[in-house]
């Protein structure tokens, strides 16, 4: 039996293991699930590692908390879940996916997947290339779609 064992260690911050089996193997049907169920393992380790070394890890990397799991960034202040969802305090449930470039794919239930970064903020642009800013009225937070001409209500 071989087994593979994978060991990361971040600047002795983080560390965190996950073991390849010898039903591993790229030509099994659940090849896939397989990859994404040791990433997501893997992940797990890693935030558990900070964790226990007293650090609370963010979605929004640019963020410094406030309390008890608020933070603050040039994204607005949010709640930072047990899991990769935010509490937006305009935008509500929010699923971020930072990007290499360091910008972010955000999921939201009201418009669907739609992408901002700092410098872009509070401007977004849509999985369609449709620009969008984030407007605050007294009584609501809506999406402008300058595309459409629309008004979108989260």
């Amino acid at each position: 039996m071989k087994y593979l064992i994978f060991l990361i260690s971040l600047f002795g911050l983080a560390s965190a293991s996950v073991t390849f089996g010898p039903e591993f193997s790229k030509h099994s049907e659940n090849y896939d699930n397989q990859i994404l169920s040791l990433e997501n393992q893997l992940l797990q380790s890693i935030e558990d590692s900070f964790r226990e070394k007293g650090y609370n890890p963010s979605s929004i990397y640019e963020s410094t908390e406030i309390t008890d799991g608020w933070r603050d960034s040039w994204f607005g202040v949010f709640y930072q879940s047990n899991t990769n969802w935010i509490y937006h305090v305009d935008l509500q449930w929010v699923y971020p996916h930072r990007t290499n470039a360091g910008d972010y794919w955000l999921w939201l239930e009201s418009t669907g997947w739609i992408w901002t970064s700092q410098e872009f903020y509070p401007f977004f642009c849509d999985e369609y290339g449709r620009k969008m800013y984030l407007y605050n009225t007294e009584s609501r937070t809506v999406f402008y779609c300058y595309d459409r001409e629309v008004l979108i209500n989260l």
